[in-house]
């Protein structure tokens, strides 16, 4: 009997302490420079492609971001949903906002996965590209 006592409270410890030890579901909270609207998905912060600006460089630090048009190529890969597109520019895929005329129109462009494109977008203050305007090569 004391065999079999001895066999149960061990199980239930081995239990107990796989229970404890067993790793919480974590979630990084954003900091003050990623906060979001609700209902809104989390987006990596996009890596600025090389591409021809018209006019002056533009900071992505200064408050007047997003007024210039910037110019750039790639290798259209796919729409992620509604709102967002992926581009291959220089060997990187990158996600894009569309705008909210080329998201309306979008349908109607009817590229194909894998087509060459060329594309204007903006960059606003919070660093999200936004594509203005999208062709094919």
């Amino acid at each position: 009997m004391k065999k079999w006592l001895c066999i149960f409270v061990v199980f239930i410890l081995l239990a107990i302490g796989i229970s404890v030890y067993k790793k919480p579901n974590t979630v990084a909270k954003p900091d003050a420079n990623q906060t979001e609207k609700a209902g809104e998905t989390a987006q990596p912060e996009p890596e600025t492609p090389a591409s021809t600006v018209e006019g002056d460089t533009q900071n992505p630090a200064d408050p007047n971001a997003g007024s210039t048009e910037l110019k750039s190529a790639g290798v259209y890969i796919g729409q992620i949903d509604s709102s967002f597109i992926m581009i291959e520019t220089e060997g990187k895929a990158q996600s894009f906002k569309l705008s909210g005329a080329l998201k309306e129109a979008f349908e109607q462009l009817d590229i194909p996965e894998g087509a060459a494109v060329k594309f204007t977008y903006q960059i606003e203050q919070n660093g999200q590209t936004v594509i203005q305007t999208l062709t094919k090569e």
